[in-house]
């Protein structure tokens, strides 16, 4: 009976750890090439709480975009969902409120939420000392200054990492709205409105 019992664990635990199958050795570097989005953000706080023996563990994260390298994103504030003890991902409460992270991640199905996956070392903590991958993680991205690190950035994604495309509103319809797309709605607002003054003052001269 014990050895039944104990296959019967053994079988449990294979199961989940081949559920939870990684390849843990592509640091952040490796993976924002083939990631849909790149993006820095801090963390402003959690939700979705839930009972965890004597704890309470938050499965979403809230947090705000500060910096736009690759992809689209739908506005400022993101949520990303965590680990229930379940999922391949990390827990929400792994991403300390008020700390700065650089971070990758894939386009959700509709209607869900991007995930904080854990399969790869898909964040990087950003702080006052520089930006450094997780020490636990395989083949880590090692402690540098954030200027290596755009560096680093650029030769991995090319010309499409630039902080300056900063988010500037959140939008309902799914794209993203940087600093650069404000500066051109304006310069477009700004032609419309000449061109309309010179057809007045044009049709005023004919008359």
């Amino acid at each position: 009976m014990k050895i039944i019992s104990l296959f019967f664990v053994f079988s449990l635990w294979t199961l989940s750890a081949n559920g939870c199958g990684c390849d843990w050795s592509r640091n952040f570097l490796e993976l924002c090439s083939e990631s849909d989005a790149v993006i820095k953000f801090k963390v402003k706080g959690y939700e979705d709480y839930q009972e965890m023996g004597s704890e309470s563990n938050p499965l979403t994260s809230v947090v705000e975009v500060l910096a736009v390298y690759k992809g689209l994103i739908s506005g400022e504030e993101m949520r990303f969902s965590g680990n229930d003890g379940t999922l391949c991902r990390k827990f929400a409460r792994d991403f300390k409120i008020g700390r700065d992270y650089y971070f990758q991640y894939n386009y959700p199905n509709d209607g869900e939420t991007p995930i904080l996956d854990l399969c790869g070392e898909y964040a990087l903590l950003s702080d006052y000392d520089g930006v450094q991958g997780d020490e636990y993680q395989e083949n880590s991205t090692p402690k540098m200054t954030e200027e290596e690190f755009m560096t680093a950035l650029e030769e991995n994604l090319g010309e499409s990492a630039s902080a300056s495309n900063r988010p500037s509103s959140n939008l309902n319809d799914g794209t993203a709205r940087t600093f650069s797309d404000a500066l051109l709605y304006s310069l477009f607002g700004v032609l419309i409105l000449l061109l309309a003054l010179f057809g007045r003052v044009l049709y005023r001269s004919r008359v």
